[in-house]
């Protein structure tokens, strides 16, 4: 919980990158607390047209996580055909 608190911090104070990070490594933590994954989720989905590097690594790195979460590799399809 503690590191999905500071990836939204650092999200809304403008250190995408860094608050992504710590919205990941939340839900690599633990399967049955959602916001980082909900939160990382939103940011590749805001980030898809002005950094779709960035969106696509998130997104990877999601359904690596949480293989029996669709959203993820749901949106890989969508955006990024894969």
């Amino acid at each position: 919980r503690n590191e999905s608190m500071l990836g939204m911090i650092k999200d809304v104070q403008g250190i995408e990158g860094a608050g992504v990070h710590a919205c990941i490594q939340s839900a690599r933590m633990s399967e049955h607390f959602d916001t980082g994954y909900a939160v990382a989720i939103e940011v590749a989905k805001r980030t898809v047209a002005s950094n779709p590097a960035m969106s696509r690594e998130i997104l990877k790195q999601l359904a690596a996580i949480r293989p029996a979460d669709s959203e993820a590799r749901d949106l890989l399809r969508q955006y990024f055909k894969e």
